[in-house]
């Protein structure tokens, strides 16, 4: 018999940040409950009036110019700024850094939000810090200015947020055949540059 588990204050503050910048399968792992445990939870926490639903407003990030500075250099250099397609037409923007070193991700992790997972590759850890969605779009715009060698990769992901935006209230409704050829091209732009590892110089 599965024991019922209270939910903790510090769980349901992680819950309220995070939701809808982490991918809730994410959310469970990290709070070590079910998927179903913590969509549940969402639709309490909503009934009360203490989570919202979707919002058009982006997370406030509280950084210096030399933070912005200090991760588009990061990204630069070990990072990545891809759209990962999530459903067929639909798309989420994801930005990631990959290091050994856990201590800088950390460190940003602390200033940008985001999360970081761990693996391990050739008998050794690699840590990735990474961001989606809103947020991600958030660090984005904070540090465009600063990137050079992902600076195009920033410019096309960007441009596929703002016509998810754009669209407001009516981005659930059917995207029309313009909408559907204009992501496409987005999608497979980005990906080309990707793998060629192109930069801007």
């Amino acid at each position: 018999m599965t024991m019922f588990r209270r939910w903790s204050q510090q769980e349901i503050e992680f819950l309220k940040q995070n939701y809808g910048i982490i991918p809730t399968r994410e959310i469970a792992s990290k709070l070590g409950r079910t998927l179903f445990a913590v969509q549940n939870k969402v639709k309490k926490l909503r009934k009360k009036g203490e989570l919202g639903h979707y919002s058009d407003k982006l997370p406030t990030l509280k950084c210096s110019e030399t933070d912005k500075a200090y991760l588009a250099g990061l990204i630069d250099g070990d990072g990545s700024i891809c759209l990962n397609k999530e459903k067929r037409r639909y798309y989420r923007l994801n930005v990631e850094v990959s290091s050994r070193n856990k201590d800088h991700l950390e460190y940003i992790q602390r200033i940008f939000g985001g999360y970081i997972v761990e693996s391990m590759k050739n008998g050794a850890k690699l840590y990735v810090w990474m961001c989606r969605g809103r947020q991600a779009e958030a660090v984005l715009r904070a540090i465009a200015p600063y990137l050079i060698l992902k600076k195009k990769q920033a410019e096309i992901a960007l441009e596929y947020r703002d016509m998810f935006r754009n669209k407001g209230k009516n981005r659930f409704n059917p995207l029309t055949p313009e909408e559907i050829k204009r992501r496409e091209e987005i999608y497979n732009s980005l990906r080309k540059i990707n793998r060629k590892g192109e930069n801007t110089w």
